[in-house]
């Protein structure tokens, strides 16, 4: 069994598992300001309280879809992630249970 390769799988899953894991903080923190521009724009886009405020409604609208896009792209980012660190996830088990059985898996990649 090459070594470098059974390395280079494990490298990929601890990469990929890395990315997703950052990412999620950025789909919090998209989440929240998709909800805050939601939050506003309710608030002008009343009755009562938006008499006048066509400025600040036309500001708090593409707020709102600025914060929706954001918050769309990091979903997809994450749904793509996830197929990566999923699929890096079952090579590198394959891979550690075959090295394992043989007996070379290095004492630095039990996980």
């Amino acid at each position: 069994m090459d070594l470098n390769k059974l390395r280079d799988f494990h490298r990929a899953f601890k990469d990929a598992s890395g990315a997703l894991r950052d990412v999620s903080g950025k789909y919090q923190d998209a989440l929240y300001a998709r909800n805050r521009a939601r939050d506003a724009l309710a608030i002008i886009e009343d009755p009562i309280r938006g008499k006048g405020r066509e400025k600040e409604l036309k500001a708090a609208r593409q707020t709102f879809r600025d914060a929706q896009i954001r918050f769309e792209k990091i979903d997809e980012d994450i749904a793509r992630l996830q197929q990566l660190s999923n699929h890096a996830g079952r090579i590198w088990v394959r891979c550690r249970d075959y090295a394992r059985e043989q007996g070379v898996l290095p004492v630095d990649m039990e996980d």
